[in-house]
């Protein structure tokens, strides 16, 4: 029985280093939680603004301030926002209703890469099944970038306007 719950915690802390921040591991650790990608509305990680601790392919450093700019005109830096007049949500406020499920399956590919299929998989389902504000910040910042340069660098930023006009920040 021991052996089960060490292995389940190491498999956790694992999985969190990649999904969440060492701030996110430490507050789900103290509550002794299963392994979390998904968060409620009011949970301490999912306000503020920080720099991304997403790495990830589609990641590119110069492009923090603009990312701070829409994060902070979307969601004034809530990741768990949510539109009262549409399905937005999330700290860029993708919608929700068209979102969700490309977007998991955007992320996927890197997921497989880290974790192997199976673990992938079991997050793409949690991620299918959740609104996008609750995902965790690490996984809404990979969406992020992912959208912003998956058909190469700012091929995405047309998805983030403003009275038709895209930010300039």
């Amino acid at each position: 029985m021991n052996r089960i719950i060490v292995m389940t915690l190491v498999t956790f802390v694992t999985l969190a280093s990649f999904f969440i921040s060492s701030e996110e591991v430490s507050a789900l650790t103290e509550k002794k939680s299963k392994s979390k990608v998904i968060y409620g509305y009011n949970h301490p990680t999912m306000k503020g603004w920080k720099t991304s601790v997403y790495r990830g392919k589609y990641y590119n450093p110069s492009q923090e301030r603009w990312r701070k700019c829409v994060q902070k005109r979307e969601s004034t830096f809530r990741y768990g926002a949510k539109n009262r007049s549409s399905s937005a949500s999330g700290a860029y406020q993708f919608l929700d209703s068209q979102w969700r499920e490309p977007l998991a399956h955007m992320v996927y590919p890197e997921l497989k890469k880290m974790y192997g299929n199976s673990v992938a998989k079991d997050i793409k389902k949690k991620l299918f099944a959740n609104p996008i504000s609750t995902w965790s910040r690490s996984i809404q910042d990979q969406a992020f970038f992912t959208v912003l340069n998956y058909n190469g660098k700012w091929s995405g930023k047309k998805h983030w306007r403003t009275f038709g006009q895209t930010y300039s920040c």
